[in-house]
Formats: structure tokens, sequence, C-alpha cells
């Protein structure tokens, strides 16, 4: 079937004798990444695969494997034969626990070894692996090489397979490069609570599972871009090898129809129609989307003309995104009655690109001063993104005033490279304070080291705490759901883009909990336009460091001219300052006792985008740009911005507090704006898969942005450089927790 010029759906029938019966028994092997980021989840992973084991029939058997790290893996069953007591199976899989890095390639390895042992066992041998992340072994190149060895000696007696990604985080395309090799099924699963359901179905397969067998294809000229099978709803990819005739696959001997996808047409091309048809377009657009070719498998659906299907993988940019993406072309797949859902899309249809997003509805908070979100609600269910940390022994307990605490998303934070987009709150509380403190906590505790409570302050001290709450972490949502207090405009948008159930009563102040399951991460809009021209993206970097500079030279000025504002440590006395500072209170009155950081327990590799300029990794000190400017010596490149700063102020001169704090909240305005612009660029490029126009390599790529200083320079001389040289490095970068 013709889907466009350069992309044919090719069904090519198998003629050889069908297998008429069906094995007795099955040997299950279950492998289940027991790595640091399972933990929580774990527990519930091993309940109910103890309850899908009980469904096996008498005669099968299993074995079982948890892996995480290198050196960390075990097969806590080998080959134990389902005979009515369960015991066994249950203390085996007692040992699964979450620890450690993630190393797929020698439990795999090891699985070899396994399969060779029960070789005597009747029956075909069905392979479940579960795994939340990907390899974190160095060098990754020689993991990658061992891992797909094992699954290439493993496709010898694995007759059916199931690779499960769980989670936001996983490598897409190497588990789809790993079922590949074995002939294999790669599921998504969101929350894992929608894993159990197709192990049950996979298992129910398997019981109908035969060996693989060598079959050669002859094809005309072109790419073949992959080879499916369909089998009971589970679709399948396998590796080829290409020969001067044609192709060599593996497939199960029961299959009758091998479905290729191809950059040409066969040379007895013809349109199949119905339901077969559509079954093996469905399954094409699946495997199309697994391997990372969106633009392919939507001109598959474009032709199948399935609106929800194309509406969901159009604005699909993260894993979970594919996901549900794929989830519902697979069901499509197995069930007639699950495509065109709500009709058939028009003609060429594509949705939308400005569909409403997460960026567009934390633009839509930022904007509405009712707008609040609250961390201590029941409702908000936060995923912590870094390593675990414990306020070190010996300092106070913080207590909330409140449950209730309303933020407002005034106070986004970004991270410089990865695509973490964060609020940033304040949490209003008190400590007790103790009757006494080490002065110095390095050293013994003794009299001399001791400092007692002074009198004038009470055992109990009002302070406040700032916690940063990530909505985007590594480009995927951390949340499910966030409650939030709104005003009526930003309600009103929420109930028509679904967040909120139409027939809603909006009340001020009342609590809203948003689905954000419902939104993509970005749209293709923010793809197309955000990241076009570098020179455009050189200028916001350029502006970025004019409003640091002026913000940096703003504040030294305001500390000088007005010393004892807004710092509440100028009120106490010496007493009471050293104080306070022993039990962990900074100068601005927020509680930060030092912490200990627990141990990483797993780690997943982040794309980023580092957007660097040249003689300015950071800024100076106002006091030594201000000693220089007054030396008469030329200032390197990163002073000038601060010297740029110093010069805006003093022509601008706020004379008072009041207007000194004014000026400042307007520099950290067009600060957020920029940064803001700056992030979505970010977000274009690494998650859109979008690069710079007039770029085709990624490496060694550099902007200029002429003549930065030229304007306001008259004050201050550049020591080198007037020109602005942005480089733009993409790469990857470990997220730890």
């Amino acid at each position: 079937m013709k889907i466009t010029d350069g992309l044919h759906v090719i069904t090519h029938q198998v003629v050889k004798p069908t297998l008429t019966t069906k094995p007795e028994s099955v040997n299950h092997l279950f492998i289940a990444d027991c790595s640091g980021s399972m933990y929580g989840l774990i527990d519930q992973v091993v309940a109910d695969v103890k309850a899908k084991l009980r469904t096996l029939k008498k005669g099968d058997s299993v074995s079982l494997a948890w892996f995480s790290g290198k050196g960390e893996y075990r097969w806590v069953l080998k080959g134990f034969k389902i005979a009515g007591d369960f015991g066994p199976v249950d203390t085996a899989l007692d040992d699964f626990r979450a620890r450690g890095l993630t190393c797929f390639s020698e439990v795999l390895t090891e699985a070899v070894a396994v399969v060779d042992d029960l070789k005597g066992f009747k029956g075909p041998f069905a392979l479940c692996f579960l795994t939340d992340g990907y390899p974190t072994v160095s060098p990754a190149e020689k993991e990658a090489a061992a891992t797909i060895a094992a699954l290439r000696s493993l496709g010898k007696h694995v007759a059916s397979s199931l690779f499960v990604g769980y989670g936001p985080y996983y490598n897409k395309a190497t588990l789809t490069q790993m079922a590949a090799e074995v002939g294999g099924t790669v599921i998504h699963a969101q929350k894992f609570q929608d894993f159990p359901p197709e192990y049950g179905l996979f298992m129910e397969r398997s019981r109908t599972a035969v060996p693989m067998a060598e079959l050669n294809i002859d094809v005309d000229s072109g790419e073949v871009l992959a080879i499916v099978t369909v089998d009971g709803g589970a679709v399948s990819t396998h590796t080829f090898e290409k020969l001067r005739t044609g192709i060599s696959v593996k497939v199960p001997e029961n299959v009758k129809e091998v479905v290729l996808i191809t950059t040409s047409p066969g040379k007895r091309e013809s349109k199949v129609v119905g339901e077969v048809g559509d079954r093996f377009l469905y399954a094409a657009a699946l495997v199309l989307s697994q391997q990372a070719r969106a633009d392919l498998a939507l001109e598959v659906l474009g032709h199948l003309r399935d609106k929800m299907a194309i509406d969901l993988l159009a604005n699909a940019f993260t894993n979970a995104e594919y996901g549900t993406a794929e989830h519902v072309i697979l069901g499509a797949v197995r069930d007639e009655k699950k495509r065109r859902i709500g009709g058939p899309a028009p003609k060429k249809y594509l949705p939308k690109k400005n569909a409403f997003c997460l960026l567009d509805l934390v633009d839509a908070l930022v904007d509405d001063p009712d707008a609040a979100f609250l961390p201590k609600h029941d409702a908000f269910d936060y995923r912590r993104i870094g390593p675990p940390t414990k306020v070190r022994d010996g300092y106070p307990k913080f207590v909330p005033l409140s449950d209730d605490i309303r933020t407002p998303f005034a106070d986004l934070t970004f991270h410089d490279s990865i695509l973490n987009l964060s609020v940033r709150t304040k949490i209003d509380g008190h400590i007790v304070l103790p009757d006494s403190v080490p002065a110095d906590r390095s050293k013994a505790e003794s009299k001399d080291n001791t400092i007692k409570r002074p009198s004038t302050l009470g055992p109990q001290h009002a302070t406040f705490q700032w916690r940063n709450y990530a909505l985007v972490r590594g480009g995927a949502r951390n949340l499910d759901s966030i409650p939030v207090v709104l005003g009526k405009p930003s309600f009103a948008a929420c109930v028509v883009e679904g967040l909120i159930p139409k027939g809603t009563t909006f009340f001020p102040g009342n609590v809203y909990v948003l689905d954000l399951t419902k939104l993509p991460v970005m749209n293709r809009a923010m793809a197309e336009t955000c990241a076009t021209d570098p020179g455009d993206v050189a200028r916001l970097v350029v502006d970025e460091l004019f409003a640091e500079g002026e913000l940096k030279a703003a504040k030294a000025r305001f500390e000088k001219a007005f010393p004892k504002a807004g710092r509440t440590f100028d009120k106490r006395t010496p007493e009471e300052t050293a104080f306070l500072a022993a039990c962990g209170i900074r100068p601005d009155g927020s509680y930060g006792p030092p912490v200990d950081e627990g141990a990483t327990t797993d780690y997943f590799m982040a794309p980023s985008l580092e957007l660097k300029v040249k003689g300015c990794s950071s800024l100076p000190s106002v006091a030594d740009v201000e000693k220089n400017i007054a030396a008469g010596k030329p200032l390197t490149f990163a002073q000038a911005f601060v010297a740029n700063g110093l010069y805006l102020i003093d022509t601008v001169s706020p004379f008072n507090a009041a207007g000194f704090e004014g000026y400042i909240d307007s520099v950290k305005r067009d600060l957020k704006v920029t940064r803001r612009k700056l992030q979505r660029t970010k977000f274009a490029v690494l998650l859109g898969k979008r690069w710079f126009d007039g770029w085709i390599s990624r490496e060694g790529c550099k902007a200029t942005h002429p003549n930065v200083f030229a304007p306001g320079a008259k004050s201050f001389k550049v020591a080198k450089q007037l020109d602005a040289e942005v480089s733009f490095v993409l790469g990857e970068e470990k997220v730890e927790f």
C-alpha cells in the first residue's frame, strides 16, 4: 500500500506449513529493574507479579531475576516448575529491592546461561523485561554492544518477549532496538498500574508462542525501514540482514503475514483494504513512532484518517506523551472499535500547531495575580527530583505555620542547561531555639565553645524556608496534577482546555485540582518558531547578561545606600545574631541549616543545551569592577556588563529606598521575560528536535552579537572585545536522584 512516494507498507505472505500443535508448557523469564529509581514502587511490582504468576498452568516454569548497577544482579529463581506451591516463588520475589544504578548486559548475559541450563525443558521460552531507566555503565558503547550480543543469543531460544518502559526517563530508542533483536513487543507504562494488564495479556499470548524460523524475502530496491509481525494484538519488530537478493529475517514459525515498511513499492503492490489492511497500517504507525519516525507515523495515521491518534502523536515530545499516543494506536491494532473514535478526520488533517500545553498553562498562571498553588495540599503528589537530604544533627526542626500554604507562580526558576522548570515557594514557620548551641560545630563541645540563648530571644522563633517544586524535570512533566486557586480568566481557560470538569462553578479562593496528564509539555508551534535564527538567540543571551549585570550593580548600590533595608540581622544585637546564625538562621531571616545529602540511588542522562559566551563564564563582583574603573584600567568582557549596570544606575539616580526597590523589581521583571524566551528556545531544541536555521552540523556552532558595548561604553573601556561570541553546545547532563 502506497502512503507517500517514499513510504510503502507491504504485506508479505509466508508460504510454509502452519503449526497445528500448541505447546503444553511455557518457560517464563521475568527480569525487573531494581535500580534506586524504583524505590517506592518495587513492593507493588512484587505484589502484582506474585498475583500474575499464580495464573500459570501446572508444568510451566518460572525464572526470576532483578538487576541494578554493574555487578548488582541476581537470578533468585531458575526453572521452578509450577505444581501448586508458590512459596518458593514468593520467597524469591521478596528479594526484589530497590538498590544501585542500571546495567542491562550482565543479567541478560546470565539469562543466556539460564536458558542453556533449562534446554531440557519442554515448551518455548517467554521473556519479560521491565525497566524505568537506561544503562548507566561506562563506557556506554561497550555496555550497548554487550546487551545486543546477549539478546542475539537469547533470540535463538526465546519465542515471545515483552519489553516494558516504565515512567518518563527510560531510553526509548534503546528499548526499541533491544526488542527488535528478539522479535519482541515494546510498551510504555506511565504508571505501574498500566503494566499488570499488559503482562497478563503477554502471558496468555506466550502460551501460543512458537520457535523463530529464518525467512528470506525478495524485495525491490529501496530502504527497508522496519519488519513487523502482528500476533494476537501484539506488534513485534524484527531485526533483519540485508542480502544481495533481498533480506533475511527470523519470525515465529506460525506467522502467515510479515509487514514490511519500505521506501519503495513492492513488485506486486496492490491495495489491502478492510480490517486486515487497517490492522497492518496501525501496526506500521506504532513501530514508526517507536523508532522515532513520528513524521512517517503521522503520514500513515493521516492515510487512516484517525483524528485522535493524529492529535496525540502530533503533539508528543516526551516518553509519556509518545506512550499515550502509542497506547491508543496499539488499541486500534487490537480492536476495530477503537479506530477513528469520534469519526474520521478530514483528508490531510493535522491538529492545530498551537495546542494548549503545559508551558502555556504556566504562562497563564504567572500572569494571573490571583493564581497560587498549594504545596501542602493532600492532592499534591510531588516527585523529588534530587538525592534525599537530611538536616544535620543538632539543628532545630522547622515547623510550617500552616498546611494551607498558597504561593504565587510569579517566582519561576529554570536550569541553565537542562529542561527543569520549578516554582520557588516561601514557607512561613518557626523553630524552637535550644538553650545553648556550639559556637563552632567543628570543635568538641565544651563550656568555652557554647553560646547561651540571649534572654531577649524567646524559645520559639519565627522564620521561613525557601522550597523549589519542579513542574518539569529533564523535559518531562513531574506532576500528574496540581492543586491551585485561580482568578476568573485562568479558571475559564482551564475549563475550556479540560483541566477542570465542565459545569464546575467558580468561587474566588476555592481550590481546584488541575489534571496535567491531559497536556503536552509543549506544542509544535513552539518547536517551529522558537528556535529559528541563531543571531536572535545570541541577542537574548546578551540581553540576559545585561540584565544580570544591572541587577548585580543595583543590589550592591542599594545595600551601600541603605545598609539596613530588608536585612533582619541588622535589627539584632551581636549576641542575638551570633546565636541565631549558629542555629541556622540566615541574615535575611530564612532558616537554612546545613544538610547532609543522601546517597544517589540512580540517575538518567537529560538532554542539555548550553549557551556559552566567550570570556563571560560568570559575572565578577561589583567591588572589583569599581576598583578597575577608578584606576582607569580596561575592563574584561565580563566586567563590562556590571560596569554597564553601574552606568545605568548613575543615570537613573534613585534617591530613596522605595525608588531603588522599584527599580530593582523592574530589572527583575525584564530578566524573567528574557529567561522565559530562552527557555522556550531550549524546549524547542531539546524536545522538539529542532536545530537552528542555516546550521546543518550540531558541533562547533557559534553566533556573534556585534558591538555589544558600543552605545554605553563611553564611561569605561573594554580590554579586548566588543562582540559577544555565543557557543551553542548540545549534549547530555547527568541528573541524579
